[in-house]
């Protein structure tokens, strides 16, 4: 509960947290001693007293908004039961879990190896819920040469070619090597230069290219955009490796297919 309340950035207080745990504690202790239909159990357990342990910490969220977050945490659950499972069963864990955590040494170990997994969940999820419903898969497509990336939609991305009067998106530069060799003909690329205030710098000069089109991939339709104007940007975007284009902020859906 507390990785998804660090990771959600939900605004709740200390003391609800502690009654959440303590309710999914209580009924772990209900279902142990008490002898409960399955059918209930399972019932009870996975909506019930999930959703009112979510209530309870996420108590301002709205009824679907608690029904996501309830999604969150059964993956979160199922993520780490996975692994655990997989550790002790299928590698030597089960084997130390046995005979060593029983000595001081063994239980800081164990406690350490937590804390590592708990870092390493709770990364994967903070990455998600910031890029998660902004990252699209595009295909940068120049003559036979196709380069697909992972393009993040930046709403503060408003940078334009004044020449050609157009939306520029910005892609790494060694993404775009492919499509820079096999097209030497800078006329053929438009290749222009063109100033800009932002990429963490006051000010500064891109490199500009055409390319025939950028085919962005959303959810449930494909964007196209013709004749995309791309800026070269000699560097990371991204420390972490999620994205390495930014797609400009204004996105045409004139050639949109379904």
């Amino acid at each position: 509960m507390v990785l998804l309340v660090k990771t959600l950035r939900i605004n709740t207080t200390l003391l609800r947290i502690i009654l959440s745990a303590f309710l999914g504690s209580m009924w772990v202790c209900i279902i142990m001693t008490l002898k409960i239909n399955k059918a209930l159990e399972m019932f009870f357990s996975y909506i019930v007293i999930t959703f009112i342990m979510v209530k309870i910490v996420a108590y301002t969220y709205e009824f679907k908004k608690i029904l996501k977050t309830m999604i969150l945490l059964y993956v979160v659950t199922f993520a780490v039961g996975g692994m655990a499972h997989f550790l002790y069963y299928y590698t030597y864990a089960g084997y130390v879990f046995e005979t060593v955590i029983s000595t001081t040494s063994g239980l800081l170990l164990m406690v350490l190896a937590s804390i590592l997994i708990f870092a390493i969940v709770k990364g994967v999820i903070e990455q998600y819920a910031m890029y998660g419903k902004k990252v699209f898969d595009v295909d940068i497509v120049k003559g036979k040469t196709k380069i697909s990336v992972k393009a993040l939609y930046d709403s503060g991305n408003t940078l334009k070619d004044p020449l050609f009067n157009k939306p520029v998106n910005i892609v790494e530069k060694d993404k775009l090597q492919r499509i820079i060799e096999k097209n030497m003909d800078m006329v053929d690329l438009h290749y222009r230069l063109v100033a800009y205030n932002s990429l963490g710098n006051s000010h500064g000069i891109l490199p500009v290219i055409d390319v025939d089109y950028i085919c962005i991939y959303k959810e449930n339709e494909r964007v196209i955009i013709n004749k995309a104007a791309v800026a070269i940007y000699d560097g990371s975007l991204n420390k972490n490796g999620v994205y390495s284009m930014l797609l400009n902020s204004v996105i045409s859906d004139e050639n949109q297919e379904e």
